[in-house]
């Protein structure tokens, strides 16, 4: 029964969703839309919990002065700060958007320029000559990164030709591909999940 009941529950919201979008049943469509309402109630409250849960491992970081205990009191102001703001004033307000644009996204793109060492690394090692394959990925690579910087076209105006069509067709090809394959599996998951082979979101006890 503790698996039955989660089970149908499953199975009747997949088959709801998938006849409110292929039929045209104004009883049906309602019922999806209140669903969809409520799912999006359902993901606004996890993130409700997960900010309490947050809040909680850093205070008691904080209360027992474990290391890195100032970080996380940074941490709780700033998430503090964005929350009175944003409930009070809205999320449109300037000030509101002006601690967005001059802390987040400045954040983020420190993020991400640090992130840039570990993709040059994990580049380096992809493109190690040890196949033909991986012959062929490294002067791919070499043509379509000399192609969009500036110095590639002034050693030939070729490059940028080449690297587009790199882009447009074979990778184009190769994305697609991989969408499809991608499609294909999420389908075969949902018809074991509809069938009750797949019983691994239930639990480890399922």
């Amino acid at each position: 029964m503790k698996l039955k009941v989660p089970l149908a529950i499953t199975i009747i919201l997949v088959l709801l969703q998938v006849t409110d979008y292929y039929l045209k049943v104004p009883v049906i469509n309602t019922v999806a839309a209140n669903f969809t309402v409520a799912i999006l109630v359902m993901s606004a409250i996890a993130v409700g919990i997960g900010i309490i849960s947050l809040t909680r491992i850093h205070v008691r970081r904080i209360v027992k002065k474990r290391p890195h205990s100032l970080e996380s009191a940074i941490m709780l102001i700033t998430l503090a700060i964005f929350i009175l703001v944003g409930a009070v004033l809205g999320s449109g307000d300037p000030s509101y958007i002006y601690m967005f644009q001059n802390i987040i996204v400045p954040l983020d793109s420190a993020m991400f320029s640090l992130a840039g060492f570990f993709m040059a690394s994990a580049a380096y090692r992809a493109f190690r000559v040890r196949s033909r394959e991986a012959m062929i990925l490294l002067v791919a690579a070499v043509i379509v990164m000399l192609g969009q910087a500036p110095i590639g076209e002034a050693f030939w105006s070729g490059f940028p030709i080449l690297s587009q069509w790199i882009l447009d067709v074979p990778n184009t090809g190769g994305v697609r591909a991989l969408i499809m394959g991608i499609a294909i599996g999420m389908l075969s998951l949902t018809i074991r999940m509809l069938m009750g082979h797949e019983k691994g979101y239930l639990g480890t006890g399922a």
